[in-house]
């Protein structure tokens, strides 16, 4: 995701954080939250039970999100099941 749009969207607990963006010689580099957690898709595949309150957790999350994203104009255009799955305790979804 461009960095200008990165930036705009950061004020969302569920959507990435820009912490920093810089160009070297080769590429250009963002920096956002570390997300140590795995992906949505990883944590559905594992053999641990996703329970009905992660999945109302995730959804809650995921619809904020995207909600905040509409309210500001933009579109994600590739939500899918690869976002990024922080972990502290309990499900936090941050999206990408």
């Amino acid at each position: 995701m461009e960095p200008k749009i990165l930036h705009l969207l950061s004020g969302c607990p569920s959507i990435l954080h820009l912490r920093d963006a810089y160009e070297d010689d080769d590429c250009g580099h963002v920096v956002t939250d570390l997300c140590d957690g795995g992906d949505l898709f990883d944590r559905l595949s594992s053999s641990t039970r996703f329970s009905e309150f992660d999945a109302a957790a995730v959804l809650t999350q995921l619809m904020a999100a995207v909600a905040y994203y509409h309210r500001l104009g933009v579109v994600h255009m590739d939500i899918n099941e690869k976002v990024d799955v922080w972990s502290a305790g309990v499900i936090r979804m941050k999206i990408n």
